[in-house]
């Protein structure tokens, strides 16, 4: 009875080895297979342009930023050139000009008790790698504007949330957009 007793635990142990092993490698490999993360965008692809034009005929807005629609994006500590896609449509087309180069977006992050910016992450402008001031748009095709913003999430940052605001100003013309994204940045997977 003794070797039987000593195999069923043997098996039991593991079984659950192999459970948490598989639990660490779905973790690491998919934070977002049920909503706990966002995907990482590391380019603005035809079927992505295709989503966030659905987004702002679905949300009737010049200007999306990421694809949530309730502007939270999830990341972890320690990520490297985490993808932030943003769109602009202004009003009137000629707002971009012959070249194209006339709509341009400014980031700035919002500081407010409890946000990141306040809770050790000082060089947030920095890593901010595609720049924060006037910064043109990767692409524009068809009166829509597509840039995809870069951040480095820093590895020792502690767990916790950054509002970013977004703002499109075009020369010669009158248009100014605002929006934002909320930065969730969670606790790196083992």
């Amino acid at each position: 009875m003794k070797k039987k007793t000593k195999k069923i635990i043997t098996c039991i142990v593991l079984i659950i080895l192999t459970l948490a092993i598989i639990l660490v490698l779905i973790s690491k490999t998919c934070l977002d297979c049920w909503g706990w993360g966002t995907k990482n965008i590391v380019t603005i692809d035809k079927p992505l342009e295709y989503k966030i034009n659905n987004l702002l005929t679905e949300m009737d807005t010049k200007l999306i930023v990421g694809l949530e629609k309730d502007k939270t994006i999830i990341t972890e500590q320690g990520f490297e050139n985490f993808g932030v896609p943003i769109a602009f449509s202004p009003t009137d087309p000629a707002s971009w000009g012959i070249d194209n180069t006339r709509c341009e977006y400014t980031i700035s992050l919002v500081n407010q008790a409890g946000y990141c910016i306040n809770a050790g992450w000082e060089s947030a402008d920095e890593d901010i790698v595609t720049g924060m001031n006037n910064v043109q748009f990767d692409k524009v095709e068809n009166n829509i504007g597509y840039a995809l913003i870069k951040i480095n999430i820093p590895e020792d940052l502690n767990p916790c949330l950054q509002r970013f605001k977004i703002t499109v100003k075009c020369t010669f013309a009158t248009e100014v957009t605002t929006d934002y994204f909320d930065l969730k940045i969670v606790k790196k997977g083992l």
